[in-house]
């Protein structure tokens, strides 16, 4: 009973948590160029937005696992992007919409990664509660909510988008505060010569290749897919159709991804998540209408939820107890590089090429990171067996 409760609670969190993100997320883009910013700018404020998280995320995670609680992270966060998001309210030029996304970023990108290692930890004293099963309510709420919003924007404009992430933001966080679940305190407290012993895992290192590249491609495509959108004929309110479409198609893959990796194996899915985004950016590389570019952001279903799911079960089967939630925004900040680097480079083509061009690219990119996953599985073999001979716990 105690289980089911938690659960539910969990799965509430991550419904309206993830329904805040797609309030302003997928409408970011149109909402810096509604502020009168060329894409150049834009380019560079996404790049911040992203290198913000790099910064801070390991920062939350390393001072979580030495001095807090992962729960308590979770209502500091949660409140100070809260107030921090009504910051662009009175944000008009650059430097102060910059100011804004650093603020607003301190707060905001480490919720995920927090949340995710908050969630593993009741997994570890609850074994019937599923990762996947609480995952799958935050695209079920991402999806809901971009829709929502989308009828907004078409007829409210994209000016208060941050004023409704407000407001599910402290719904979230009241829900936060109904969780009660003490963590176990046997585990050591964090020390640096942990994170060092992580760092010298070939596994570890190898894997956050992989994840950083991909994320190269992922980051570019959350900022400047509704560009495409738009460059194929479509409209406003596609940008929230879109979203709402993609998330959709993650329910059921999230929903039975603990089933896909036990029976295929977490690396197999963790590159076919991979395998399926090549396939996308190549054929978005080629359309030109915006009703097939919505059909094949359906295929995001199959990608970002093994993506995703695998990458997480992975990263928590290689690393020690104390710290996981230094891990978990090791991964953010890792993401965040790639965010990064996606941004600043798409705008730059954006600023000399066309969307189509970097959508190309982009597949290219994504099929890179997959050759890194194949060399993960073999050094993963090779690490299983020194193990298997006696040779100790290398992670």
């Amino acid at each position: 009973m105690e289980s089911k409760r938690l659960e539910l609670k969990m799965r509430i969190v991550y419904l309206v948590f993830f329904g805040a993100m797609a309030a302003f997320l997928p409408f970011l883009t149109v909402y810096l160029q509604a502020k009168g910013l060329d894409y150049g700018e834009i380019g560079i404020l996404l790049a911040v937005f992203s290198i913000t998280g790099v910064i801070v995320q390991p920062i939350w995670g390393y001072l979580t696992d030495k001095y807090l609680d992962k729960q308590k992270t979770i209502l500091i966060l949660m409140l100070g992007s809260a107030v921090a998001a009504l910051a662009f309210s009175i944000s008009y030029t650059f430097l102060a919409l910059l100011l804004s996304i650093i603020l607003f970023l301190s707060f905001h990108s480490p919720i995920v990664p927090v949340l995710d290692a908050y969630s593993y930890e009741i997994i570890e004293d609850h074994r019937s509660i599923l990762y996947g099963r609480l995952r799958v309510m935050g695209s079920l709420g991402y999806a809901l909510s971009a829709l929502g919003m989308g009828l907004v924007v078409n007829t409210m404009g994209v000016t208060p988008i941050f004023f409704f992430y407000t407001g599910f933001i402290l719904i979230a966080t009241a829900f936060t505060l109904r969780i009660r679940h003490q963590g176990k305190s046997t585990y050591e407290k964090l020390k640096m010569a942990d994170v060092g012993r992580l760092l010298k895992d070939n596994r570890f290192l190898v894997y956050i290749l992989a994840l950083g590249i991909m994320n190269i491609a992922i980051g570019s495509t959350n900022s400047y897919l509704p560009i495409l959108v738009l460059e194929t004929g479509g409209q406003l309110g596609h940008i929230g159709l879109i979203s709402f479409m993609i998330a959709m198609s993650e329910l059921p893959f999230f929903f039975f991804g603990d089933s896909f990796i036990k029976k295929y194996g977490v690396l197999n899915i963790f590159g076919i998540g991979m395998v399926v985004y090549a396939g996308m950016y190549f054929a978005d590389s080629f359309l030109r209408n915006y009703v097939a570019v919505l059909f094949v952001q359906l295929f995001q279903g199959v990608a970002f939820s093994f993506f995703i799911i695998a990458g997480l079960h992975y990263l928590n089967s290689i690393v020690a107890q104390n710290m996981k939630t230094t891990a978990m925004t090791l991964y953010g900040a890792v993401t965040g590089v790639g965010h990064f680097t996606g941004n600043a480079a798409g705008g730059f083509l954006l600023e000399n090429a066309t969307v189509f061009l970097l959508f190309r690219i982009l597949a290219f990119v994504a099929l890179i990171a997959f050759v890194f996953v194949l060399i993960l599985k073999r050094t993963d073999r090779r690490q299983h067996d020194i193990l298997d001979s006696g040779g100790g716990n290398l992670s």
